[in-house]
């Protein structure tokens, strides 16, 4: 059996929770699909950044260094709320 592609799989909540802690701890640099972007939000994007998005990926690395900086703030588990800020933010700059 072929494994599917990273970037064609979504993660489900459980194993994005698996990817943000082998993330945390592991080393590896790998890359995750977490969510479909909402059609308002891609025509916010576009508008504003001039490119199209579809998807919303992560990488471990981008994990790492979020958790591993004091000053970003980030909570235990802000990291299982990107889909949503993605699709709901309207101060995109």
């Amino acid at each position: 059996m072929v494994k599917e592609p990273w970037y064609i799989h979504q993660l489900t909540h459980d194993e994005l929770k698996v990817f943000v802690e082998k993330a945390r701890t592991g080393k590896t640099n790998d890359n995750a699909f977490i969510g479909i972007v909402a059609s308002a939000a891609v025509q916010r994007i576009e508008a504003l950044c001039g490119k199209k998005v579809e998807k919303i990926m992560l990488a471990s690395g981008a994990v790492r260094h979020s958790y591993g900086k004091v000053y970003h703030l980030l909570g235990k588990d802000d990291i299982f709320h990107f889909v949503d800020v993605v699709n709901t933010a309207t101060d995109i700059r």
